[in-house]
């Protein structure tokens, strides 16, 4: 299981890190309007999405931004992977590897717009958010990025667990906390889901 994560990891490493510096769309675009396949994923190509049946690429807003939502799933595995792969072996450059991709996270999450799939901003924002589409997928998103932040948070220096919490962290729960305002009228089973968040950040 560890080298399978290994070769995992490895294979993202041969593209950049960088996080997306714009928002993500929704998944649902990410398919060949002709023949309703799912591209292929480049990393390299983050406006031109190849059709293996239509044997071209496809270029459009919505499709463009659909690659974006795919980038933030990917990152957040590279994020899980490296956490596990830590645990098991001690080896902190897996750790460095989550540090820096959260760092970046804390730059510029902030700058996020809360939008819906077409990029409009709602008002008000229900099922909206920052890095997807809507809040759902979103806070999947930070379940997962904040179970890895608790287990890279010992080896970070001051600052840097300053920067994370507040520009990452807390700038999630602040959409969370909207998302109650506005679903507490709505049946429980139309509410999103809750972000889960580690205990000792104070929001």
């Amino acid at each position: 299981i560890v080298d399978t994560l290994k070769s995992h990891i490895d294979e993202r490493l041969k593209y950049p890190l960088a996080v997306p510096k714009e928002e993500a769309g929704h998944l649902h675009d990410y398919f060949c309007p002709v023949h309703n396949v799912f591209f292929e994923f480049d990393w390299n190509s983050p406006d031109k999405q190849y059709c293996s049946f239509c044997k071209k690429t496809w270029s459009s807003d919505r499709i463009n931004w659909a690659w974006i939502t795919i980038a933030q799933d990917r990152n957040k595995q590279f994020l899980t992977d490296c956490m596990y792969v830590y645990l098991a072996t001690g080896d902190k450059k897996y750790a460095r590897y989550m540090k820096d991709m959260l760092l970046d996270y804390a730059d510029k999450y902030p700058h996020y717009e809360i939008h819906d799939k077409g990029r409009n901003t709602p008002e008000p924002a229900n099922y909206s958010a920052k890095i997807y589409a809507q809040s759902l997928d979103e806070a999947g998103w930070f379940s997962d990025v904040c179970r890895v932040y608790s287990v890279v948070k010992p080896l970070l220096k001051k600052g840097e667990v300053e920067k994370i919490e507040k520009g990452l962290l807390k700038e999630g729960a602040g959409i969370e906390k909207v998302e109650e305002k506005i679903c507490a009228v709505l049946p429980k089973y139309q509410q999103p889901r809750k972000i889960l968040f580690i205990p000792e950040i104070p929001l």
